[in-house]
C-alpha cells in the first residue's frame, strides 16, 4: 500500500464531469474502466498503473 497527500480544490460526483477534468489536466480520476475506455483509445486518458487493475467478473449491488 502506497499513501499519497493529495490537495486540490475539485470534488465531482458525476463520472462524465470527473472524465472531464482528467482530460484537462487537472488530476487522475477513478472510474470504471467501461466508462473510460473510449477516452483511453484516443489517448486522451492512460490508465494507472497500467499493470495494476485487474478484471473484475461483473457489477454487483
Amino acid at each position: 500500500m502506497q499513501a499519497v497527500r493529495v490537495e486540490g480544490q475539485l470534488v465531482f460526483n458525476d463520472v462524465p464531469m470527473i472524465i472531464r477534468a482528467a482530460v484537462a489536466g487537472f488530476g487522475l480520476a477513478c472510474v470504471l474502466e467501461d466508462q473510460a475506455e473510449a477516452f483511453v483509445a484516443d489517448g486522451s486518458l492512460v490508465r494507472v498503473p497500467e499493470d495494476g487493475c485487474s478484471p473484475f467478473p461483473g457489477y454487483h449491488l
